[in-house]
């Protein structure tokens, strides 16, 4: 059936939203909504979800005329209170059951029997309020910029967000990747592939993916690379770490299109896996940068509507929730799209636009959360798919970017936030 796996992932998301246990589990205290208010505990997690990046009221007001709710204003000090009794646990909870859902019939893009995920880490700009710089503080020289770190776990061939975590922005990136190995774990399949970039490699996170029992494909810095005793362009040496500890692993040298060199090491030994198949293993990675270009500038994840840890971290996982069922709903056009063009011939292949796919999303995440009737949310999804099916953008392989050495300054003043 079309859209099947997002059709079981929305009503899922309905039917937690709804039910009693998730209400108990996600209030900060137990005599939080328990008086019968304007905006009851499931319009109030709807609202976060679906939160346009337009001024808090003007989204308030938009809202509330959409979801047809049979009240007067709703003002966004009220809204603004109401949310501090919401535990952030409870946006976390449907951010994981979106990666659960989307794994549970086992249908997804794998590359010779792998699941390819990638981590990298990224800095977020944040409300510049002083708890936002006493609880993530700021880097010197950005004028005092309030800036958390953080770091994903991304299924790179599919584009679904599998762990996410937000951090002050000192912290540890290695630490903020094994919490990702944990999370994996509890998903684990029988051939998991791990991609990193410069920076990570360690004696302790190799060891952490070895004993978890993930291959990985990790990119050496210069400066680790130098002391790499490898011979040749593809071998398998035993190194040695400061702290004593040693790993074996492969070492694979890359001549890159610029005649730069690039090494990698990895625990993949099989001799089926070759040279070219490491190149486009380890571009497979652009795939997580993508995805942060998919959260700042087109989810706008840096956009908060508020200014305290609880709303910032509420938002934060509230998006990657969207992520999610965004990437679920591009997956789905895209094999229509693909279906449709197979016998034409075409300069280009032809997936479904993320930006249009996320437009649309926002508009209609209320309709699918607050209808009922499954006939009815299927019509919805059908009306989305059609609607994407006429915007598409062209597959251009081989594409790369050079990474920003400087974070911008914030781009979403909240005293700018468009009505």
């Amino acid at each position: 059936m079309r859209s099947a796996k997002l059709g079981k992932t929305i009503k899922r998301g309905y039917d937690i939203i709804n039910s009693k246990e998730y209400l108990e589990q996600s209030r900060m205290k137990p005599t939080d909504f328990i008086r019968i208010r304007k905006m009851t505990f499931p319009m109030m997690i709807i609202f976060i979800l679906s939160s346009t990046k337009k001024s808090l009221q003007s989204a308030l007001f938009a809202f509330t005329s959409h979801a047809k709710c049979n009240f007067g204003t709703y003002t966004k000090q009220a809204f603004s209170k109401a949310r501090k009794k919401i535990n952030p646990s409870a946006l976390y909870a449907l951010f994981k059951e979106s990666v659960s859902l989307f794994y549970k019939d086992g249908k997804f893009k794998r590359y010779k029997g792998y699941r390819v995920t990638a981590i990298d880490g990224t800095k977020y700009n944040l409300p510049n309020s002083q708890e936002m710089k006493d609880v993530f503080g700021f880097q010197n020289g950005t004028n005092e910029q309030a800036q958390a770190l953080g770091s994903c776990l991304c299924n790179v061939l599919n584009g679904i967000i599998v762990d996410a975590v937000i951090a002050p922005w000192n912290s540890n990136e290695r630490k903020l990747a094994q919490l990702h190995f944990s999370e994996l774990d509890k998903i684990k399949t029988s051939k998991e592939l791990v991609l990193m970039d410069r920076g990570y490699p360690s004696s302790e996170l190799l060891d952490d993916l070895d004993n978890y029992g993930f291959k990985y494909v990790i990119r050496c810095s210069e400066q680790f690379s130098k002391y790499l005793k490898a011979k040749g362009n593809d071998c398998v040496i035993t190194h040695r770490f400061s702290k004593g500890k040693a790993a074996k692993f492969r070492v694979i040298k890359i001549k890159l299109d610029n005649g730069d060199i690039e090494v990698l090491i990895s625990n993949l030994f099989s001799k089926h896996f070759v040279t070219d198949d490491f190149r486009e293993i380890y571009h497979m990675r652009w795939g997580i940068e993508e995805k942060y270009n998919d959260l700042k500038n087109k989810l706008e994840i840096e956009n908060f509507a508020g200014n305290s840890e609880l709303a910032v971290l509420q938002e934060f996982y509230a998006t990657m929730f969207l992520s999610n069922i965004a990437s679920m709903m591009a997956l789905d056009c895209t094999e229509e799209i693909e279906e449709l063009n197979k016998n034409k011939d075409l300069k280009y292949q032809y997936k479904a636009n993320l930006s249009t796919t996320i437009a649309v999303m926002r508009m209609r995440l209320i309709d699918m959360l607050t209808v009922k009737s499954e006939k009815k949310r299927e019509r919805i999804l059908n009306n989305i798919y059609n609607q994407l099916l006429i915007s598409v953008t062209p597959i251009r392989p081989n594409r790369s970017q050079t990474r920003a050495v400087k974070h911008k300054s914030q781009k979403f003043p909240q005293n700018q936030r468009p009505l």
